[in-house]
């Protein structure tokens, strides 16, 4: 609580003199963090923020950011707006992009890979809509990046992961499977070996076992879970 009032303007916060100031001396500009993933054509927001720390965010006005650039060029564009990145239709699958700007002072950088559908057809955030197997506590976030890898949060908070590793997905069979490196919260019996099946904005993973903070100890069912993209109603 201490904290959150210093961040909010408490007597050890730095008094911003204009209005592109930090109210938090020393914080830092941001777009955004991990590099994103969106599709050819995608529109993604460009708007910036102030942090000194985990969870503290401070918008920053849109006339405060200034000197933004794309590169390479020609695979996305400024919005009319300046508000917005707009990724070319033909932009090449596996692309980085890189976008820079400054506030006040302070650097702006963040990076965006084009990914097309086809290519990685479970890339983005998902949440958990339902079971076969009854109770249990449903994942709130679920993540495939491009490159392979996956995180799983039950109770997403900030950067906070339950476990995570890597995952392979067969396009022609649906064979679906994960291998865990790491974790805060990992269940025992864990079977992440079974069948994915995409349509639309609905993913099932079937015959698998993602687990169950509540019974970390818990035998290993065979249940299949519907998830929708983050964003989208059950």
């Amino acid at each position: 609580m201490i904290e959150a009032l210093i961040f909010a303007g408490g007597p050890a916060a730095a008094q911003a003199s204009e209005p592109c100031a930090p109210r938090v001396a020393g914080a830092a500009a941001v777009w955004w963090f991990e590099p994103l993933e969106r599709p050819p054509g995608a529109t993604i927001s460009l708007a910036a923020s102030w942090t000194d720390r985990p969870g503290a965010f401070q918008a920053v006005p849109q006339g405060c950011v200034t000197d933004v650039k794309v590169s390479p060029a020609g695979l996305a564009t400024l919005g009319a707006d300046g508000a917005s990145l707009i990724v070319a239709d033909d932009a090449p699958s596996g692309t980085l992009i890189a976008i820079t700007g400054r506030v006040a002072d302070k650097t702006l950088e963040a990076q965006v890979r084009v990914v097309a559908p086809a290519d990685a057809p479970l890339s983005g955030t998902w949440r958990q809509a339902s079971s076969s197997c009854a109770g249990g506590t449903p994942v709130r976030e679920l993540i495939f990046r491009a490159e392979g890898r996956f995180y799983l949060t039950w109770t997403p908070f900030e950067s906070y992961r339950d476990y995570w590793g890597r995952y392979s997905l067969d396009p022609e069979t649906g064979a679906f499977s994960a291998e865990i490196e790491g974790g805060n919260r990992r269940p025992a019996n864990l079977d992440l070996a079974g069948a994915a099946s995409l349509e639309g904005d609905n993913l099932v993973l079937d015959d698998v076992w993602l687990g169950d903070p509540t019974r970390m100890s818990a035998e290993a069912q065979r249940c299949a879970y519907r998830f929708v993209r983050a964003g989208v109603a059950d």
